[in-house]
């Protein structure tokens, strides 16, 4: 054997021997650091949600009975700017700095923002109290229950309503929400 082969040999003797002489350590596995970690991904959400709910709410009352219309484009780029400030008010005073929580408060608000009107449907009376009768009725009679409303066209999950289930009056209205079973996971009325 030359030289080089014979310290090759030394030095995988000696690696071989630290190996066996230190076991392997059992890796403990933290429940609760893994239970925040994936929670704080769910609060992130939560909170691009109420962003939006915040930024109606304070345009509702600013606006008055103009804010129970129809809003036009550009009310709501503002609401949407004003909604992006607030997440980013949130992420300064939590200290979030990653990209994926700020990913899931985007997704928060962009959800909430195509779907607030469901919470006039589950939620009719607290959603009275906190905002006005008026504009409850307005945000029921916008879209059908379960359904985000992108652009003016409902998408439902579950299946959609029958043509002359949700004729947007109030006695055709459900009294909460529904649970579906079968039918498509999104399908389109139009």
């Amino acid at each position: 054997m030359s030289l080089q082969q014979t310290e090759f040999q030394e030095r995988m003797a000696r690696l071989n021997a630290q190996k066996q002489s230190h076991p392997k350590k059992a890796i403990k596995t933290n429940y609760i650091e893994n239970f925040g970690y994936v929670f704080s991904f769910v609060l992130a959400f939560l909170s691009g949600i109420l962003s939006v709910i915040l930024v109606r709410l304070v345009s509702h009352h600013m606006m008055g009975a103009a804010a129970i219309e129809d809003l036009t484009i550009g009310q709501i780029a503002i609401n949407a700017l004003v909604a992006l400030g607030t997440i980013f008010a949130i992420r300064t005073a939590l200290s979030i700095k990653s990209k994926q929580h700020l990913t899931c408060q985007i997704v928060g608000l962009w959800v909430a923002f195509m779907g607030f009107h469901n919470l006039s449907h589950w939620f009719p009376h607290p959603m009275s109290v906190i905002y006005t009768p008026e504009f409850v009725d307005h945000e029921q009679s916008r879209a059908a229950p379960n359904s985000l409303l992108f652009r003016g066209v409902p998408i439902y999950f579950g299946e959609a309503p029958e043509e002359n289930a949700f004729d947007g009056q109030p006695d055709n209205k459900p009294d909460g929400p529904r649970i579906i079973r079968g039918g498509n996971a999104l399908s389109s009325s139009r």
